[in-house]
């Protein structure tokens, strides 16, 4: 037998010595490793959002030049359903150089705008964007728009319930 050899435990000794944690951090033992994390920080201000909608004026200064047939803000033409798949077609075949999402925010806001809903009626005549007439307005989509004008928005603040 060879005495010069360590003797094999099971406890194992840490190869640095461990220093003590401070008081205002909390400990994590993980597997003989001991790692201090930081009190989490108090909230942060978080920088605005930028606003999800556009206004009607800037939505048909964006899109009037790519598709002047449909879009013109002294001539509201109501347009045709699923208008917006044939946008970002049309938009990708032609390499335009506007983004999905201001595209559909600049749909959004014309179509959601006061004068293009005051043009909605039964019967009217829906376009596509080459301009062609492509459907009518009907009962059931006029019903749809009516309900969403006259319907006031509810407030968070009236959800909350215990107050009646």
């Amino acid at each position: 037998m060879d005495v010069n050899k360590p003797i094999l435990t099971l406890k194992r000794k840490p190869k640095h010595p461990v220093p003590e944690p401070a008081q205002d951090t909390a400990v994590v033992v993980n597997r003989n490793r001991v790692q201090a994390k930081p009190e989490p920080k108090p909230t942060e201000l978080k920088k605005p959002r930028t606003p999800r909608s556009i206004p009607v004026s800037e939505a048909y200064a964006l899109l009037t030049p790519f598709w002047p047939a449909l879009f013109d803000s002294e001539n509201v033409r109501l347009m045709k359903i699923h208008i917006l798949k044939d946008l970002i077609l049309d938009k990708d075949c032609r390499a335009l150089n506007i983004s999905n999402k201001m595209l559909k925010r600049s749909v959004k806001a014309i179509s959601r705008s006061p004068a293009y809903l005051e043009r909605v009626a039964i019967g009217q005549i829906r376009f596509d964007i080459e301009g062609n007439a492509s459907g009518e307005v009907t009962e059931h989509e006029y019903q749809y728009i009516r309900a969403r004008r006259f319907t006031p928005k509810k407030h968070p603040t009236d959800l909350i319930s215990g107050d009646s």
